[in-house]
Order: C-alpha cells, then sequence, then structure tokens
C-alpha cells in the first residue's frame, strides 16, 4: 500500500493593541478651515464656485448648502459621492457579558462607525473558510474580562471582518481600546495559511510589510464613561464622551492604525508613511507614542481622530490625514473628494463670510468658510432731454433724475445693509447747488435693478441756454453723472387765428377751425387756454382748449348757430386768454341761411292727370313771419306740367300751398322729370322734380272669339293691338302672352312701326288630342311706357277620353277594380315610354293609363290611384 506523507504548516500570530485616554477639558475644540478666496464679483452680478473639498470626515451621499453671509442660504450642487467600498465588519456581541450594549441605539451606533470607516477603502479581502485538513483558531482578547480567548475554524465571509465587541471597567480615564486579532493556523496548504495571514494582501508577509489583512479582532468600551449614543450631535453635551468618535478611533486601530507590521516599519523618530507626509506637509509626523499622532495634531485646523487623547462634548471623526496613515497601512483609500458648485447674487458689496455646509448621509458634517469679496456698482443715472423755461417763472420737473442701481442691500444680514442715495444739482446759471437725499421707488433683487429718483424745481432770473448737472451717489460713494439743457425764453404770449373770413350760420358743429398758439409758455406743460365769442347766438366756442405737453399749438372747431332770423350778415370777434396774459381778437362774418322750402304731396302724376293733378307746399325757415313774402315759380316744362308764377305767403304764416297742373301733349314719348323752382329775395331758392308719366294705354281686338281645336277652318284667327298715339321713332315692341301657355299659338311679340298707330299678329289653337271640352284662353299684350290689356276667347273640343275608363277611371287594366295592379300599369308605360302627351296616331292600343283626363300620361295619374286606393 502506498502512503503519502502530510506535512502539516502551523503559524500563529498575536494580537495588538492601543488605548485611548479620557482627558475632560472645559471647552470644545472649533473646527476651522483656511477660507477660501475668489475673484472679485460685483453687486447684482452671480457669484459662483466650482470646487473639489475633502470629504475623510463625512460618509455616504454626500449633500450640501451653502450660508452665503447676507442671511440667505441656498442649497449646493454636489456632484457624484465617492463610491462605498466593498468591505464591511461584521460585529459579534456574544462575549458582551456585562451588557454594555443592550439598547439597540447603542449597537446602531457602533455600526455607525464601523460602516462610514470600512466604505471609504475598497480593498478585496479572501474569504476564510475551514475545511476537514484545513483548520484555524482565531485568538482575541475577550471584550468582557480581558483575557485571551480563541474560537476554532470560524468561517468569514469575503470583504468581511469579524469584531468581538463588549464592555467593562477600564482602568484610569482609559474609555477604549482596539486590537487586532491573532490567530495559529495548520494546513497542507500554503494557499490556506496565507489566506488567514493576509486575506489575499501579499504585501502583509513582505519583509517589510507594505500591507495588512486582518481577519478581525476585539473593540471593547469603558462600562462607567458618560456616553453620548447619538447617530448626530445632538444633545452632545459638554461632559459627554462622543461614543461615535471613540469607536472610530479604535476600529482603526483594530484595522492596523498604530498595529499592523506595515505601521511599525515606517516608524522612526515620528511617522514616516509617505502618504501621512504629504498630507501633513511634515516628515516625519510626530507621534505621540509608536501607534497615536503627538497631542494637538491637527488637519486643516480640524483635530485629527488618532491623537491620544479625547475631546470631551464634541465629536472627532477621521481627518485626511487620518486615513493617509490607513493608506500607509496599505488600505486602498477611495479619493475622498467631492465636486461643489454653487451660485449666488449679492445685493450689497462688503467682504462676507460664506459657510459651505456638507452633510454625509452615514456620518459626519464639514463646514468651510468662503472668504467673498463684493465689490460695489456704481448707480445709473437716465439721460434727458433738452427743456424749455420762461425768463422769471419757477420751473418745477418731477424726476428731473431716474436712475437705476444693481444693489438692493442685504436685509436678511446681521445687521441688515440698505442702499441709500443723495443728488445733486447744478443748475448752470452759478445758483447754489441743490442737494439731498434721492427717493427709491422700488428696491431690485437678484436680477432686477432697483429704481429711484429725485425732484427738481429753480427759476432762471435771465434768458439764454444752460447746462444743468445731476449727480446721484449711493451710500458707498459710487455715483453717476448727467447733463442735459434748459432753454429759457421770453414770457409767454398768445396768438388766435381762425381758417376763414366767414362762414354760413347753418354749417354746424366743424363751420370753422380756430388755433390758439402759445409762446414762452414750459412746452413740459400742458396749459389750459379759455376761449371767448363776441356773439354766442351766431357762433360758438368751447369754454376753453388745452394746448398738450410738447406742442405750441392746439386747435378746435368753431360752432355756427342757426338763429332762424332774417338778419342778414353778423360779424363776430373771438379772442383768447390764460389768466392776464390776452391774445388778439379775429373777425369772422356769420352769413345768414334763410331758405325757402318747397315739397310735394306726391312725386309722380299721369299726363291725363290733369288740374291739380299734384300740390306744392311753400314755406320759408326764418322765424320772424311778421311781413308777408312773395315766392317767384316756375316749370322746367310746361308742355308737362304748369303752376302759378308766384305764391304769397301771408304775414304771420310760414307756409302757403299752390295747385300743379299735369299736361297731356298726346305724344308717345315716356316719363319727363318737370322741375319745379321757388325763389325769393334774401332768401336760398329751393327745387322738387316731379316725374310725369306718359298715358299710352294698349287696345286688343280679334276677328273671331271662338276657336274650334279639330277643325282646321275655324283653328286660327287675326288680332291686332293698337296704341293712342303714333309709334315714336324707332317704334315700339309688344310682347304677347297666352294663359294657359299651351293652348294657343301666338307670336312672342309684335313690333308696332315708328308713325304707325297699330299692328295685326295671328292666333291659333292647340290640336292635342286631349278632351278638354270647351275652355276660356286669355291673350296678353305689354310693352315698355304703355298700359296693358288682354282679351279673352273660347276654344271648343271634341277629343274622345281614348284613355280614360268611362266606368271606372280609376281601373286602367279594366279589371273592375282599382287596385295596385292599375298603378303599376301607369308606371310600366311610363318606364317605357317616358311622360308625355297622348297620341292616338301611336298611343290608341294603351290602357285606360290617362286617369284624370288631361291628355297625359305622367305621375299624376298614379298618383290619383293611389289616393282612390287610400280613400
Amino acid at each position: 500500500m502506498l502512503f503519502r506523507l502530510l506535512k502539516l504548516i502551523s503559524v500563529s500570530f498575536t494580537r495588538g493593541k492601543s488605548r485611548v485616554d479620557k482627558r475632560r477639558r472645559s471647552r470644545c475644540l472649533v473646527v476651522e478651515f483656511l477660507a477660501a478666496r475668489y475673484p472679485l464679483t460685483a453687486e447684482g452680478l452671480t457669484f459662483s464656485f466650482n470646487q473639489v473639498y475633502d470629504t475623510s470626515a463625512i460618509g455616504g451621499t454626500i449633500s450640501g448648502s451653502v450660508l452665503w453671509g447676507d442671511g440667505i442660504r441656498t442649497p449646493a450642487t454636489v456632484g457624484a459621492s465617492p463610491a462605498a467600498g466593498p468591505l464591511s465588519i461584521r460585529i459579534d456581541y456574544s462575549m458582551d457579558a456585562a451588557n454594555f450594549f443592550s439598547t439597540q441605539e447603542r449597537k446602531n451606533a457602533l455600526q455607525f462607525a464601523a460602516n462610514s470607516i470600512v466604505s471609504k477603502f475598497s480593498d478585496q479581502l479572501t474569504a476564510i473558510q475551514p475545511t476537514g485538513v484545513s483548520s484555524w483558531t482565531a485568538r482575541f482578547l475577550n471584550p468582557a474580562t480581558g483575557a485571551q480567548d480563541t474560537r476554532l475554524n470560524l468561517s468569514i465571509a469575503a470583504n468581511e471582518i469579524l469584531v468581538f465587541a463588549g464592555g467593562r471597567n477600564l482602568a484610569g480615564n482609559e474609555l477604549g481600546r482596539g486590537e487586532r486579532g491573532g490567530f495559529n493556523a495548520s494546513s497542507p496548504s500554503q494557499a490556506f495559511i496565507d489566506t488567514v495571514r493576509t486575506r489575499g494582501q501579499t504585501g502583509a508577509i513582505a519583509s517589510p510589510a507594505t500591507d495588512f489583512g486582518p481577519w478581525g479582532g476585539t473593540v471593547v468600551f469603558s462600562q462607567s464613561a458618560n456616553w453620548h449614543f447619538g447617530l448626530t450631535t445632538a444633545g452632545l453635551d459638554s461632559n459627554e464622551s462622543d461614543f461615535v468618535s471613540v469607536a472610530s478611533h479604535e476600529l482603526l486601530h483594530m484595522l492596523g492604525f498604530g498595529l499592523a507590521n506595515s505601521w511599525n516599519a515606517k516608524v522612526a523618530g515620528g511617522f514616516t508613511g509617505a502618504n501621512s507626509v504629504a498630507v501633513s506637509g511634515r516628515s516625519p509626523v510626530p507621534l505621540n507614542d509608536a501607534s497615536h499622532w503627538a497631542i494637538g495634531t491637527t488637519y486643516n485646523g480640524q483635530p485629527a481622530a488618532m491623537t491620544p487623547v479625547n475631546l470631551t462634548g464634541q465629536r472627532v471623526l477621521p481627518t485626511r490625514l487620518d486615513l493617509a496613515g490607513m493608506q500607509d497601512v496599505g488600505w486602498q483609500l477611495i479619493a475622498p473628494q467631492v465636486q461643489v458648485s454653487a451660485s449666488h447674487i449679492y445685493g450689497d458689496n462688503g467682504t462676507f463670510t460664506a459657510q459651505l455646509q456638507l452633510s454625509g448621509s452615514i456620518l459626519g458634517t464639514t463646514s468651510i468658510p468662503i472668504s467673498v469679496n463684493i465689490t460695489n456698482v456704481n448707480p445709473v443715472l437716465a439721460a434727458r432731454q433738452s427743456l424749455s423755461a420762461i425768463q422769471g417763472q419757477s420751473i418745477a420737473i418731477p424726476k428731473i433724475g431716474q436712475f437705476t442701481d444693481a444693489g438692493f442691500g442685504a436685509n436678511l444680514a446681521t445687521p441688515p445693509q440698505t442702499e441709500t442715495f443723495t443728488y445733486s444739482i447744478q443748475w448752470g446759471d452759478g445758483t447754489p447747488v441743490d442737494s439731498g437725499p434721492a427717493i427709491v421707488e422700488a428696491i431690485g433683487s437678484a436680477g432686477l435693478d432697483t429704481r429711484g429718483y429725485f425732484d427738481g424745481v429753480h427759476s432762471y432770473a435771465q434768458m439764454g441756454s444752460y447746462t444743468v448737472t445731476l449727480t446721484v451717489t449711493d451710500d458707498d460713494g459710487g455715483s453717476s453723472q448727467q447733463q442735459f439743457t434748459i432753454n429759457v425764453g421770453a414770457p409767454p404770449s398768445l396768438e388766435i387765428s381762425i381758417d376763414r373770413a366767414s362762414i354760413a350760420e347753418d354749417a354746424g358743429r366743424n363751420a370753422a377751425t380756430v388755433t390758439v398758439r402759445r409762446t414762452g409758455f414750459d412746452l413740459a406743460q400742458a396749459l389750459n387756454v379759455a376761449l371767448r365769442s363776441s356773439d354766442t347766438t351766431e357762433l360758438q366756442l368751447p369754454p376753453s382748449i388745452v394746448i398738450p405737453a410738447g406742442q405750441s399749438s392746439a386747435s378746435i372747431a368753431a360752432e355756427a348757430i342757426d338763429d332762424s332770423l332774417l338778419d342778414g350778415t353778423i360779424r363776430v370777434l373771438i379772442d383768447a386768454n390764460v389768466g392776464a396774459i390776452a391774445s388778439n381778437s379775429v373777425a369772422v362774418d356769420v352769413l345768414d341761411r334763410e331758405k325757402i322750402i318747397v315739397s310735394l304731396d306726391r312725386t309722380t302724376v299721369g299726363e291725363n292727370a290733369g288740374a291739380g293733378a299734384a300740390t306744392m307746399t311753400v314755406s320759408r325757415s326764418n322765424s320772424d313771419v311778421g311781413e308777408s313774402l312773395l315766392v317767384l315759380l316756375s316749370s322746367s316744362d310746361t308742355s308737362e306740367a304748369s303752376l302759378p308764377s308766384s305764391v304769397l305767403i301771408a304775414a304771420g304764416s310760414s307756409i302757403a300751398t299752390v295747385g300743379i297742373d299735369a299736361i297731356d301733349d298726346a305724344l308717345f314719348d315716356g316719363s319727363q322729370a318737370v322741375t319745379l323752382d321757388a325763389s325769393s329775395t334774401g332768401y336760398e331758392s329751393a327745387s322738387a322734380i316731379l316725374t310725369v308719366t306718359d298715358y299710352q294705354p294698349l287696345v286688343l281686338v280679334l276677328q273671331s272669339t271662338t276657336l274650334n281645336e279639330e277643325d282646321p277652318a275655324r283653328r286660327t284667327t287675326q288680332a291686332e293691338v293698337s296704341l293712342r298715339s303714333p309709334a315714336p321713332a324707332g317704334g315700339v315692341t309688344l310682347q304677347l302672352t297666352a294663359e294657359p301657355s299651351n293652348q294657343l299659338i301666338i307670336p312672342p311679340s309684335v313690333f308696332v312701326p315708328a308713325g304707325s298707330l297699330s299692328a295685326p299678329f295671328p292666333v291659333s289653337a292647340v290640336d292635342d288630342f286631349a278632351p278638354q271640352g270647351t275652355r276660356p284662353v286669355r291673350v296678353f299684350a305689354n310693352g315698355n311706357g304703355v298700359l296693358g290689356t288682354s282679351i279673352e276667347l273660347v276654344i271648343t273640343d271634341s277629343d274622345p277620353a281614348y284613355w280614360t275608363n268611362p266606368a271606372n277611371r280609376f281601373d286602367v287594366n279594366n279589371n273592375g277594380a282599382a287596385d295596385p295592379l292599375d298603378v303599376l300599369t301607369i308606371i310600366n308605360e311610363i318606364n317605357l315610354g317616358g311622360v308625355r302627351a297622348l297620341n292616338p296616331n301611336f298611343d290608341l292600343g294603351l290602357p285606360f293609363v290617362d286617369v284624370n283626363a288631361n291628355g297625359l300620361i305622367d305621375p299624376l295619374d298614379v298618383l290619383a290611384i293611389i289616393n282612390e286606393i287610400n280613400s
């Protein structure tokens, strides 16, 4: 039998330990950072920063805000937080015999500190998984007793670190201890032994050691200390020790700070680790003992966590220097920094100390001061245009200076800062400068300027052109200046004019245009001018007119007044004034406009109407009727209409009437328009139009008034149409029609030649085979300019009702009844031959399809049967 001898390899490692002394201090240490300085920014403009900040003392997702120093806080934009590493710490409370971790609050605080530390490292630790031939023993100090203890073949997962935690009474001021674990291991596999020794960190067994890969260790805390177990510093009193701070310190020892071979290899008159030296700027970094930084060590003003002194009443978390020490032990540090940006608009100048506050969702808050220097921005004074003034008169200029300013103060700052402004006005005439506080009408805000103004009042003793200098100054000495010109003219005067020398009294509201022009008045101000008419019964003006600001003149309509008096032409004077300043006077003649007024009781008469065919009413417009008035009358065509040569309107009356005679001229001349005129001295004449229509009745004569449609000899006759007067040049065309139109054949019209009195035309009856019997037919004659006429004749008919059932007109198929078959018979015949007049030459063989006996086959025959069936 072949046997193989297996060599058992045995390795052991002893624990290490560290202590933190509890030394009470009467006050908390204030953490400070050197303030970052940024380029100058002006008030009202956007100040912004975008910086990378150290987050060593912060864990988890990082958020930020900025208290800008002017009482305003805004959120900051924080870039991606450093990624959490893969490591985890499994805490075993099975040896906590004293029940130090009797509450979940205490356990949460320890796990909180553990998570925040290992989340900063990216190392990959190999799992320890013992088997039947590969075993190991974990050696550590029991946290409850301080005595050596062991555990056989613990299984530790990849990236997991096991910590036994508990509490007991510690000596003196000692608050806690963190100790790395030792081990014994045996296995035929060197790889298993190396896993227990290094957890995959091969530098841990180099010479000298450059890395550290523990399975875990022990942390123990003083049973008698006055602890603060909160996850935040809320409620942390000055006489309490912060448990998270002490736990972080001891866990860093357990992870090799001051205990690992890779740490010890760099201790020589201080600590020479390259990362620690680079971060601290000192070589070597001073130590208190071989496992702690020197007492009082800080980083950027923040106390280092790994000094041997606990600061009561405050939280001290690992700084970038403490993490650099862990890098020198061999841990792979995830870059503890984050990009932060923020912006703000300051409303006032000054040096502000802003505070950037960064907070981690797992652990820690950092406050970073930022020194911001904001410069003043000068106010901006708006330019203005030139003005006019009057010598010796005071000129008031509201808002002579209007300004804006980018600053809007810092009302929430302590103490509040406000924006104030003063002004000065140099009037340019050597008089003393006007000055005082300017008025702020609207405080600005971010993106919106502050607005303000100041007024000015002055009087110039002499005419001329003066340069006015305006200055506005803010409370920080920034100023702006503008100049403009005031032209000082002579004392004021008024001039009035009218656009015509005469107007009619009936011209109404816009009879003339009156213009008032000012000289020497302040054009910047509107001017109210009083107006006056010397005779308001003839010409009226508004009581006043306003010349608008910026204009030298204004115009207004004058209203003529019709006084209804026969008073001839009246001269009226108009003028204007502003107080004691009077204008010139202008004259305008108001012309009398009394009228003769005529009206007709009718506007159209026939030439055959004779005497008194119409009546004309003649009246006068004036109201003073004490005397009679003779009115002359005339007709433009006495061959059509005539009237007396005059009419007298009696005294005391305004009206008279006269008859108009129509004249029959026996001519074929159409309608004639006759103008009838009335006039009298001193009055406007009047006229009326009377239309005299021609009287031309037509006469129709028939040789025979009875026709027979079956007898050719009696089917036709001769007719004649006559005029009263001979037809005019070009003749007369007359239209002819018959009713019913399908019973007679006549020409559509007949022509009466010029000079003739009549014209003949033929008339024939229509032979339509319809059994219509005897019926009347009327012939009509009509035309332009004539009175139409008509004449009646009779047509006889003996046509039999070939297609109508004599027994029952609704029985189309002669089956003895009216039924749907009769309807169908007619519909089929219509579909076959169409709607038509029936003709015995073609349709004699048809059934009785002419139900209504009108000689036609059409839908009315169908309807007659349907109605019969329905009834």
